[in-house]
């Protein structure tokens, strides 16, 4: 097994050597793996969160192409992200939200991360993918949500990663974005 399945079971499970758990949640799937090779077998529009915690920042020049955020990955995860539906137009910079949409129901990549580089790497591998280069329809993908939610709604916890950057005098950076449709008058 190559760890690329999904589990829906609420039943014990005794997978991971010793480790034995009751999912609490019904609508919660952990995978322990290679996240990237999953997202190709996730439905489009399924998704209402991503989260990217403190991922490993491949500080080095030539290790950027190993970095979790790539164009690449952006694009899967607008397509599995649900989205906020906005109608071309005139108003608001050529864009009318379109009425009868929910907020709420939008789908939101999540970041965090102690590690400039990467946070602002990943800026900019969403201003690509929001402008041309990558982006076939020609329309923005994204809003970048400022500020982002509340941390507490995504992120009660501090994990070991985090800890150790505030030891070593590193800030956390939160950043989060909003996935979008703009369609056609």
């Amino acid at each position: 097994d190559d760890g690329d399945t999904l589990s829906s079971s609420n039943e014990p499970s005794n997978d991971q050597g010793n480790f034995t758990s009751m999912a609490p949640y019904s609508n919660l799937r952990i995978h322990a793996g290679d996240g990237f090779k999953l997202l190709p077998k996730l439905p489009s529009n399924s998704i209402s969160a991503i989260l990217v915690t403190f991922p490993d920042p491949f500080p080095k020049e030539d290790g950027k192409q190993w970095r979790l955020i790539q164009v690449q990955t952006v694009l899967e995860f607008h397509r599995i992200l649900r989205k906020q539906t906005f109608t071309a137009g005139t108003e608001c910079g050529g864009i009318v939200k379109s009425s009868g949409v929910d907020d709420t129901g939008a789908g939101i990549f999540f970041l965090a991360t102690d590690h400039d580089g990467y946070d602002q790497w990943t800026r900019e591998v969403m201003d690509q993918v929001n402008h041309k280069q990558h982006n076939n329809h020609q329309s923005p993908k994204f809003r970048l949500l400022d500020p982002c939610p509340s941390r507490l709604e995504w992120l009660p916890a501090i994990s070991t990663y985090e800890k150790r950057g505030w030891d070593e005098g590193r800030s956390t950076n939160l950043s989060c974005w909003m996935a979008m449709e703009i369609v056609p008058l």
